[in-house]
């Protein structure tokens, strides 16, 4: 994980110093929070009655982990990730079990939707930091305790519209590094056991062309 922490900052940095810096002086690094927020970013909470009927051994407990177990097996390259329950859940709700899970394999099979389940994906930190980016001005007066509290809910005023707009305007590239490059150049550090460049740009600027 510390290879994805590591790609998460350069991407942070690269698109929103001030608030990197900003975490950075209060203690705030992405291992601490970093699963959270992007949990709170991609799940949506259901209403208790409902959570109830699925959740803890509830009615649907059972056919919930046999299709999420059935998902892992059927594509074991993806694995179960964290909020995928929240869409399989829906599903069990409203269909028998095998429907259910030909509906969830489908989805999930879309290029855009798997996107979201994997975090060596661009679109998961393009939506995050868009996110992060319009509510910068507020992360930038939170102290560490009310930073973490707001990375755990998203703000009940944002706006969708607003979101999608802007995510266009993340850079999704590090001088001539792609996400790809970047998370590839991490991985590696992290199996030799090297700490990454603080700037990726460095590890380019000395590659030989």
């Amino acid at each position: 994980m510390e290879a994805y922490y590591a790609t998460y900052k350069d991407f942070f940095r690269e698109n929103l110093p001030r608030l990197c810096q900003h975490f950075e002086q209060q203690g705030l690094s992405p291992d601490l929070y970093l699963l959270e927020w992007l949990y709170t970013v991609f799940a949506k909470a259901m209403p208790l009655d409902i959570a109830c009927r699925v959740w803890d051994g509830g009615p649907y407990y059972d056919i919930l982990h046999s299709l999420i177990g059935a998902y892992v097996c059927y594509r074991p390259d993806v694995g179960y990730v964290q909020g995928m329950s929240f869409l399989a859940a829906v599903l069990i709700l409203n269909m028998d079990a095998p429907d259910a899970f030909i509906c969830f394999a489908n989805l999930l099979n879309r290029p855009c939707h798997i996107a979201f389940f994997r975090l060596k994906e661009p679109v998961v930190s393009s939506l995050d930091a868009r996110v992060l980016h319009l509510n910068q001005e507020l992360l930038l007066s939170l102290d560490f305790i009310r930073g973490a509290q707001f990375l755990t809910r998203l703000p009940d005023d944002l706006s969708a519209d607003s979101l999608f707009r802007s995510i266009e305007a993340v850079r999704m590239n590090i001088g001539k590094m792609k996400f790809s490059d970047v998370l590839a150049q991490n991985l590696e550090h992290s199996k030799r056991g090297v700490v990454p460049p603080s700037n990726p740009r460095s590890v380019v600027q000395q590659t030989p062309s």
